[in-house]
């Protein structure tokens, strides 16, 4: 998750077109670390892939979920969070991600209550884990 230097938005984005849980709404980026790679060099390496960005990034936690898609596939993940901060505009790549959006914290939460199918699994508990431990943190960025 990351948040525009001019208010407190946070980037969100619709999965690429070949992804599992495809043109779902899902956090601004996912680190996939490779054999060998730390989580933190992943998920710089993966932010400047996905949306073209360099930035300071801190981590929060870390947490473990599995989630099945209809009969094509599930996934059994770890995934670390981390948060930071920009003043530069995302060049996405489009093979990664279908959509973007900023959105303001009381955006998400209406689009979360009304619309909950249309995010990720994963999304939807990164949030409320967020919400709850961390808000602090990211209105601090």
């Amino acid at each position: 998750f990351f948040q525009a230097e001019d208010g407190i938005r946070d980037l969100v984005r619709s999965r690429g077109l070949g992804d599992v849980y495809k043109r779902q709404w899902s956090n601004s980026c996912c680190s996939h670390p490779r054999k060998g790679e730390t989580y933190e060099y992943a998920t710089a390496r993966r932010l400047k892939e996905e949306l073209g960005l360099t930035i300071k990034l801190t981590y929060l936690y870390k947490f473990q979920y599995q989630a099945k898609y209809k009969n094509e596939g599930s996934e059994n993940e770890l995934c670390s969070v981390y948060i930071g901060k920009s003043n530069v505009m995302p060049v996405v790549n489009e093979t990664e991600i279908a959509e973007w959006k900023y959105i303001s914290i009381d955006t998400l939460d209406a689009e979360l209550l009304k619309n909950p199918n249309a995010f990720t699994p994963w999304f939807k508990m990164e949030w409320k884990e967020l919400k709850i431990k961390y808000m602090v943190q990211i209105l601090a960025l």
